[in-house]
C-alpha cells in the first residue's frame, strides 16, 4: 500500500495554492489571525475526534493503526499552529464559527454506526479535508518562504498530511474496484467541503471585523 502521496492537484482539492496566497494578501491583521486560528482549531479538534474514532475500531487493525497515528499528528499540528500564531505576533483565541461542524459533534455517537461504515465515512470526509489542507499548507509555505521558523513547522505538517492521504487514497482506490459508487462519493465529499468552506470564510471575516471593532472601542 502506498503510504505517501507526493502531489495534490488543484482539481482534487477544489483549491489552488495561488488562491490561498491571494486570500492571505487580501486579509488585514484580524483576518489573518482568524484564518490561522481556524486552521489551529480544525487540526486540534480533529485530533481529539480521531482518537475517539480509533478507540472504537475493534476489527480493522490497519485502519485503527493509521487513524491513531493521524489523531496524534493532528493534535501535534494544532500545537504547531499555536507556536506559529505566537511567533507572528497574533493572539490565540477561541473559534466559535466551525466550518465542519466539529464543535457540536458528540464523538460517542460514532459507536452507533457499524465499524465498516464508520471507517468509510471517515475516509471519504478526511480525504477531502486533507487534500484541501495540503494545498493550504503549500500556499502558506509560499507566504512564509523567508521565515524558517514557520517553514520548519509547515514542512513537517505537510509531510504528515501526505502520509494520511496515501493510506486513505489507496484503500478507497481498492474499494472502488468492487464498489464503483465510491468514486462518486469521493467527488461529492470534495464538492461539499469546498462549498461549506466558502460560506465559512465569509463568517470568519465578519467575526474578525466585529472582534477588531470591540477591541478598539
Amino acid at each position: 500500500m502506498d503510504t505517501l502521496k507526493t502531489h495534490v492537484t488543484d482539481e482534487e482539492a477544489r483549491l489552488s495554492a495561488d488562491d490561498v496566497v491571494r486570500r492571505w494578501q487580501q486579509l488585514d491583521g484580524p483576518g489573518r489571525e482568524a484564518f490561522l486560528n481556524g486552521v489551529r482549531f480544525t487540526e486540534m479538534r480533529g485530533g481529539a475526534l480521531l482518537a475517539y474514532l480509533a478507540e472504537s475500531v475493534a476489527f480493522d487493525k490497519d485502519a485503527r493503526k493509521n487513524i491513531m497515528r493521524q489523531a496524534r499528528d493532528e493534535a501535534k499540528h494544532g500545537y504547531y499552529f499555536s507556536q506559529i500564531i505566537e511567533h507572528l505576533g497574533f493572539e490565540e483565541h477561541p473559534v466559535v464559527d466551525d466550518p465542519l461542524g466539529l464543535g457540536s459533534r458528540n464523538p460517542n455517537e460514532l459507536r452507533d454506526v457499524d465499524e465498516e461504515t464508520r471507517i468509510l465515512f471517515f475516509m471519504l470526509n478526511t480525504e477531502a479535508i486533507e487534500l484541501r489542507a495540503s494545498v493550504i499548507f503549500d500556499g502558506l509555505n509560499r507566504i512564509f518562504a523567508d521565515d524558517p521558523f514557520v517553514g520548519r513547522y509547515l514542512n513537517e505538517i505537510r509531510y504528515d498530511e501526505m502520509f494520511h492521504l496515501g493510506w486513505i487514497g489507496s484503500r478507497l482506490d481498492v474499494l472502488a474496484e468492487t464498489r464503483p459508487e465510491v468514486d462518486g462519493w469521493r467527488e461529492a465529499s470534495r464538492d461539499a467541503l469546498a462549498g461549506a468552506l466558502a460560506a465559512y470564510e465569509k463568517q470568519v471575516d465578519a467575526a474578525a471585523r466585529e472582534r477588531a471593532s470591540s477591541s478598539s472601542s
